[in-house]
């Protein structure tokens, strides 16, 4: 499901693009500003049944038989053509709609144009990623290429190959291949920086891949070394700021590991350990006050009950998991979101000059 980007910025109205086994549905939710029922604020509720839903036409032409099923839907990222939309489906096609608005019938998606390439053919394409504003940016390609092309894209399928493709009037030409994947039974999802000089993608091994400009391997220290604890599935480089961040799908895997830094022109630097405000405790230290101590916890807790317990949920970790930070790295995370709950809680006493029960990380109230 993709919001339209330029139709949804009403808030009463938005215009929905849904993608599946059933084909392309466009969706047009009106919605109602509401007051939540607990009297806090308001909310936007959409109404039910959503209204204007209309049936695209989603097909190849001259295709009679039931269609392919559409597996991602991508809206162009230039600033000309806002309201084209690319629809992949799981025979390798590329297709190419346009989504307008007419006052007499409201809003439509009107098929363009179909992309094809014999290498293509037959392997589904799970995910598609624009990148022609970052190719132009980096000066990737010129603007007699782009003139050739109506987009360039990354695409993703279960063959441990991601390809960088133009899409030529009706032509999926495969620009470039970066191997090294491994995706056979997940559909990982990767990205291009913001200077098109990486390409950055997950692995089914809980690898953070990259590659350079000529399609090759970028390997450590030259990016960072990142190995989690299942399939490496999504991940984002802001186009803001020097960040990269990924996600892997198991239950030991952090819910979202980033990386910040680099130098000016946007090239991955290795790792630098960032420096907190709180000395960590020494790796294996098992005296109470020493450790609570070093951190500046203990002059924050009152009870010896709940010292050893901050004690215990510091140090506390499963060597049978495998993770990207150090068991030294997850001690100085945990110090530092007790630190800011007692920080938080000890301002709150003095605003209202009175007690409260804080709540641990654990659930048990500290005093």
């Amino acid at each position: 499901v993709r919001p339209h980007p330029s139709m949804s910025t009403d808030p009463r109205c938005v215009i929905l693009l849904c993608a599946g086994n059933f084909g392309l549905t466009l969706c047009q939710v009106s919605r109602d500003l509401q007051a939540v029922a607990t009297g806090a604020g308001s909310s936007w509720v959409a109404q039910v049944p959503l209204e204007g839903h209309h049936k695209s036409g989603y097909g190849r032409e001259g295709q009679t038989t039931g269609a392919s099923e559409v597996l991602c839907v991508r809206f162009s990222t230039q600033g000309n053509s806002l309201e084209n939309v690319y629809v992949t489906d799981s025979t390798g096609h590329i297709m190419l709609y346009q989504i307008r608005y007419d006052a007499s019938v409201g809003v439509t998606a009107s098929r363009v144009r179909t992309y094809a390439g014999s290498e293509m053919l037959g392997t589904a394409i799970y995910d598609l990623e624009l990148v022609t504003q970052q190719l132009l940016d980096g000066k990737r390609i010129s603007s007699v290429q782009l003139s050739m092309a109506d987009d360039w894209a990354l695409v993703f399928s279960r063959d441990h190959v991601i390809r960088l493709v133009s899409l030529q009037r009706g032509v999926l030409k495969v620009e470039q291949k970066m191997l090294g994947i491994q995706c056979s039974s997940y559909s990982v999802r990767g990205t291009m920086s913001p200077d098109g000089a990486y390409v950055v993608c997950g692995s089914e091994s809980g690898e953070l891949l990259f590659w350079g400009r000529d399609g090759k391997p970028v390997l450590p220290p030259a990016v960072p070394q990142v190995r989690l604890a299942g399939p490496l599935m999504d991940v984002v480089w802001s186009s803001r700021h020097h960040l990269v961040a990924c996600c892997a799908m198991d239950e030991n895997a952090l819910p979202l590991l980033a990386f910040a830094g680099g130098e000016e022109n946007g090239k991955p630097q290795p790792e630098k350990e960032v420096s907190l405000p709180h000395k960590p405790p020494p790796l294996g230290s098992t005296n109470l006050e020493s450790t609570l101590a070093m951190s500046g916890i203990s002059a924050s807790i009152d009870s010896d009950g709940h010292r050893r317990w901050a004690e215990h949920w510091i140090n506390s970790h499963d060597h049978s998991q495998r993770s990207a930070l150090t068991v030294d790295e997850k001690r100085r995370m945990k110090e530092n979101i007790l630190l800011r709950i007692l920080d938080k809680k000890a301002e709150e006493s003095h605003d209202h000059s009175g007690l409260a029960t804080l709540q641990s990380p654990g659930g048990r109230s500290l005093p």
